[in-house]
């Protein structure tokens, strides 16, 4: 259950952002935790996606919906929404816990 969006054309907003963030040398292992920390989140939600619309086609056999792929389906992509909003808001948390690291090592290097 992967949503697949058109091919982007050239850097995202946010790639940009994070390139300029991750420039200097001394953060690239920074990026590295970044890069994992953003797959092992894009990864559980695609597992909770799974798991949600598995359960739901097991619901639908058994109470014999019409269609119960379909339903369980249907239902799974509106729960997609909120699983969505969850995974943005974890990621903006370790965002920020990243973006204070980078902080520190450039200062720590701007006091060496």
């Amino acid at each position: 259950m992967s949503e697949k969006g058109p091919e982007p054309i050239g850097e995202t907003l946010i790639e940009l952002y994070e390139r300029v963030i991750f420039s200097d040398p001394d953060t690239h292992p920074l990026r590295e935790e970044w890069e994992q920390t953003k797959k092992t989140e894009q990864e559980v939600f695609e597992r909770v996606c799974r798991e949600e619309y598995e359960g739901r086609v097991m619901y639908h056999t058994i109470c014999q919906t019409p269609n119960p792929e379909g339903t369980a389906r249907h239902e799974t992509n509106l729960c997609k929404i909120l699983f969505r909003e969850e995974l943005d808001a974890r990621l903006a948390e370790r965002w920020e816990l990243v973006r204070r690291k980078v902080a520190a090592v450039l200062e720590a290097k701007r006091e060496d």
